[in-house]
């Protein structure tokens, strides 16, 4: 079914390609081998799927129609059930494109809102590295003498420390263990207090876990916060 699909649909609408695609749009063969009957379900389906209000008034339509049409049976009423079955079969292919754009963006939000939770579990029960490369270098460094052991990595200069009272969230995602929603947080604080006073301040407000505290702790600094002038009237007695 995929091989077909892919002939038919030579182009891609997302970055996923076309086996992602073809993947997600085998609904509409569920229309075709059903001679449009079953259209107004998968209208509804798909409107639920990626939470498209208009698209489950389609799918009530069609469907409610076709019953209506089937209860009675004559020749115009006959051209008039053709007529909507490909309508329907139609107007699922063109609202193809729109809904595997729906579907992408719905499925990568669905993965930021659930990263920065995952971290917190991590730092909560105290998951390291799991990867089997770091286990391996860990049990490596164990055989080692002391004097065959990695010489530690020297502190970052002053140059490379990023300042999270003036860095663009951007330079704030260069950090290690900090994913979008955390640094789009971070500076909605800063806005929120003009600036954190010192590290200790920046953790608390922030609500950071000490497993990431701990992996920048050694990469940020924070400039002197100027506190604003307040103008006020100057009174002569």
């Amino acid at each position: 079914m995929k091989f077909i699909m892919k002939k038919i649909w030579k182009k891609s609408y997302t970055e996923r390609g076309l086996d992602w695609e073809c993947q997600n749009t085998k609904w509409v063969f569920v229309s075709l081998l059903s001679l449009g009957i079953l259209s107004g379900p998968v209208f509804l389906y798909l409107g639920i799927k990626v939470k498209n209000n208009l698209w489950k008034l389609w799918g009530i339509l069609y469907f409610a129609i076709l019953l209506l049409i089937g209860e009675t049976s004559s020749n115009i009423i006959d051209n008039y059930l053709i007529m909507l079955v490909i309508c329907s079969i139609l107007h699922l292919l063109m609202i193809r494109p729109k809904y595997l754009i729906y579907l992408d963006v719905l499925q990568k939000v669905e993965i930021d809102k659930y990263s920065d939770f995952r971290s917190q579990a991590k730092a909560k029960f105290n998951v390291a590295e799991t990867s089997s490369n770091s286990k391996l270098k860990d049990n490596f460094n164990l055989k080692k003498a002391p004097s065959q052991m990695d010489p530690p990595k020297p502190l970052a200069n002053q140059t490379d420390l990023v300042d999270l009272n003036l860095a663009p969230e951007s330079v704030i995602l260069t950090l290690p263990r900090i994913n979008l929603i955390l640094a789009k947080r971070i500076v909605q604080k800063r806005e929120e207090l003009n600036g954190f006073t010192s590290f200790e301040h920046f953790v608390s407000e922030v609500n950071l876990t000490e497993n990431i505290a701990d992996a920048i702790k050694n990469q940020v600094v924070f400039s002197k916060i100027e506190k604003p002038v307040v103008a006020g009237r100057i009174i002569d007695f």
